[in-house]
């Protein structure tokens, strides 16, 4: 199991049962999304770097999503952590520096870049438990109830009333 936490955003990962728990606030209000870790294959490079002092692996991957988002990780087989930003995991060790990119048709590209910048332990013995607070979804309903949340910002800005 697994704790990563990007501020108000933790997400927990159960590798035994390839599960999920994202905490997430959305304009105010907490929600639980739980969903399936994704599948990730992962090709592993023969180049290696440094990042914060500890000797590092490159893999590469493209997720089978809609925008076949291409994915290039370094981790650290000495932290045999099988964990990454977000949802990404599965290597044999910590994901320090992750990149995904989207290339668009019209040559547009978009992407997320991530690098541990310091590596420390907290608590050796600090017991790992998912988050509680919000109201249970799986992504796709979370997708629909932030799709819901974006057309009403969209009426707002257009002269429309927010009737929630």
């Amino acid at each position: 199991m697994a704790m990563m936490s990007a501020d108000e955003n933790p997400v927990y990962k159960n590798f035994q049962t390839k599960k999920y728990i994202e905490g997430i606030k959305l304009s105010g209000k907490a929600f639980l999304v739980q969903d399936d870790l994704p599948i990730i294959n992962w090709k592993i490079k023969n180049e290696t770097k440094d990042i914060a002092g500890i000797s590092t692996l490159k893999a590469i991957a493209v997720l089978e999503d809609e925008n076949q988002t291409k994915i290039k990780a370094w981790y650290a087989p000495i932290l045999s952590y099988k964990t990454g930003p977000e949802k990404f995991w599965g290597l044999p060790g910590i994901i320090l520096e992750l990149k995904t990119v989207i290339e668009y048709e019209n040559g547009n590209k978009e992407g997320t870049h991530y690098l541990a910048r310091k590596i420390e332990v907290i608590n050796d013995n600090e017991k790992i438990v998912p988050p509680k607070k919000g109201k249970k979804l799986s992504l796709k309903e979370y997708q629909e109830e932030h799709r819901l949340y974006m057309d009403r910002l969209m009426n707002m800005q257009g002269g429309g009333l927010d009737t929630d």
